[in-house]
């Protein structure tokens, strides 16, 4: 497996030169912080722009993700088709993720974006379901609908 910082290297590369949409921070979340990174494991990385965390302060329960890459949508962005921003109730828990636990790679810390409470994340998992149900073409959101939905049956439990 390749370390990190090289596979990250030239996004924070682009980031410095470019600095799109006013880079405020780029963070590295998820496993590569937590438990640690395996052979398939993917990096989840966070840019957080001025417009971003404008748009999401304050943060609500649907809020819109203006780029979110994945396997599901490479083909797409290699051809340089850009999906539109949309709203994604995962976005909160994209966030709250990243604050749990994260690595700050350029900029400040995530000071400048609120975390999500228990009660928007409750909201957004509710919102997140319906948008599962209009995408069953798509195995990714199979798996994190289930996640969200066993995750949800062990706090019940609790």
């Amino acid at each position: 497996m390749r370390d990190v910082d090289d596979v990250i290297a030239p996004i924070l590369s682009h980031l410095k030169e470019h600095d799109p949409g006013d880079v405020l921070g780029f963070y590295l979340y998820g496993s590569a912080t937590t438990t640690g990174l395996r052979p398939d494991s993917d990096l989840d990385c966070l840019v957080l722009t001025s417009l971003v965390v404008t748009d999401l302060t304050p943060l609500g329960d649907r809020p819109t993700c203006d780029l979110q890459y994945g396997e599901w949508n490479r083909e797409h962005l290699v051809q340089g088709e850009l999906p539109q921003p949309t709203p994604d109730p995962d976005v909160v828990s994209i966030i709250a993720t990243a604050h749990s636990s994260h690595r700050r790679l350029l900029g400040s810390g995530l000071d400048a974006l609120a975390p999500a409470d228990r009660a928007l994340l409750e909201k957004a998992r509710d919102g997140y379901r319906g948008t599962v149900a209009d995408a069953w073409d798509n195995e990714t959101d199979h798996v994190s609908a289930l996640a969200h939905e066993l995750a949800e049956r062990a706090r019940r439990e609790a």
